[in-house]
């Protein structure tokens, strides 16, 4: 059979909720005075906290070698300070890495669409000017400098090590789910739980095709059909769909633009192309997390990718 007869009203929307709209507090950054130019302390505050990130990543493939980028920027405004971290992939979140608590990561606002570049920086800049902050440091994986001005003299830190977590760090899931939410699903007993990740996919199938030049799209087809007769996913289907995680990992390579390339105060890039690379890879990724049995993966590639096809609709 194609899928269970429960499966077909879709994802529980009074358990999931609106897709992209769960609220996440800014924080404040404790303890941070963020004046006129980036102090010792405030640099120290970011690369603290990119340092713990990155240290969330120790012994995977997605540290900054593998080509992700990570920024995390102290902002100051009416309200205080608040810390806010930015990636290269538009705020998508690899599954190990662990953000501290009170850091908003930019993955649900228009500024992401700066992801088209490749310094992740930009999207942090972009995000503090349309919101009236003061940007102060900027710790940042990413080598270029180009960028410095906007932050401000010596306000960008480089940082490629990983380091230890800090207290509070939560995993991607929370950052998308709200805690009432987040308790709900996990508290799922295995059968719902498998009914509603097969409801997911299933509901993603029905987002417009979008890079099909570079994947077909029917891997996960394929194999929610399988998870759906309760049955294993043959290596054949796998096999396809990690081939079409790496086409889509090297097309979105290919699209990115050098951030010295677009001076500030440029019109925000047109990242249609980007937006279909991910959203179609954000498909391959949630089947492998259904593969897998794990709902909190399965929910959180579904949240990004109804994101990013809200944004190409919009």
């Amino acid at each position: 059979m194609d899928t269970a007869s429960s499966d077909a009203q879709g994802p529980d929307r009074e358990l999931l909720g609106p897709p992209f709209v769960v609220p996440v507090p800014l924080g404040t950054a404790d303890g941070v005075i963020a004046g006129a130019g980036p102090s010792t302390a405030e640099q120290e505050h970011v690369s603290g906290v990119l340092a713990s990130i990155l240290g969330s990543l120790r012994g995977s493939e997605h540290l900054p070698d593998s080509g992700l980028h990570w920024a995390v920027g102290l902002l100051s405004g009416a309200s205080g300070a608040t810390i806010v971290a930015a990636t290269s992939d538009a705020g998508w979140l690899p599954p190990p890495s662990r953000i501290p608590e009170g850091v908003r990561v930019l993955w649900n606002v228009p500024e992401v669409a700066w992801a088209l570049l490749d310094d992740p920086v930009r999207q942090v800049v972009e995000y503090a000017r349309a919101n009236d902050y003061e940007l102060g440091a900027v710790a940042t994986t990413h080598p270029g400098r180009s960028l410095r001005d906007a932050v401000g003299a010596g306000g960008i830190v480089g940082l490629t090590a990983p380091g230890s977590a800090l207290d509070g760090a939560r995993p991607r899931f929370d950052v998308v789910a709200s805690p009432e939410r987040a308790a709900q699903i996990r508290a799922m007993d295995t059968e719902r739980a498998a009914r509603q990740i097969r409801a997911l996919l299933r509901d993603l199938e029905r987002i417009p095709d979008g890079a099909r030049d570079v994947v077909t799209g029917q891997a996960p087809v394929e194999a929610r059909r399988y998870l759906g007769a309760e049955r294993s996913v043959p290596e054949s289907v796998i096999d396809q769909l990690s081939r079409d995680r790496s086409a889509l990992d090297d097309a979105m390579r290919a699209e990115r633009v050098p951030a010295r390339t677009v001076g500030l105060g440029e019109r925000e890039p047109t990242a249609i192309r980007l937006y279909e690379l991910l959203l179609d890879r954000a498909r391959v990724d949630a089947t492998f997390t259904a593969i897998a049995g794990d709902i909190e993966g399965t929910v959180y590639h579904w949240t990004f990718a109804k994101r990013l096809a809200a944004a190409l609709t919009a």
